[in-house]
């Protein structure tokens, strides 16, 4: 298995790129965790899925919208103004 090792210079243009501050010993904590990520995903790049099927939703939900159904008697009557006054919220 081929291993991916983070370099220090590939974190701190990574840090550069996201505006971030970093210290050196932030730096070296990341390139490990970076590596060990991208480690982990060859390792499942590498794995036989052939004979799994495509998944697109787990839940084996099909439709979870409703139609829209209007409450005629929840409808506020027009507003003499053309427009409603509410109180302020901030």
């Amino acid at each position: 298995m081929t291993t991916y090792k983070t370099s220090l210079a590939e974190v701190n243009h990574l840090a550069k790129l996201a505006s971030l501050k970093i210290s050196a010993s932030q730096s070296k904590t990341l390139a490990e965790q970076f590596s060990s990520t991208m480690n982990m995903v060859n390792l499942i790049a590498k794995l036989d899925t052939k004979n799994v099927p495509m998944t697109a939703n787990v839940s084996g939900l099909k439709n979870v919208f409703r139609e829209d159904v209007i409450d005629l008697e929840r409808i506020l009557p027009p507003p003499p103004n053309q427009y409603y006054v509410a109180k302020a919220i901030f």
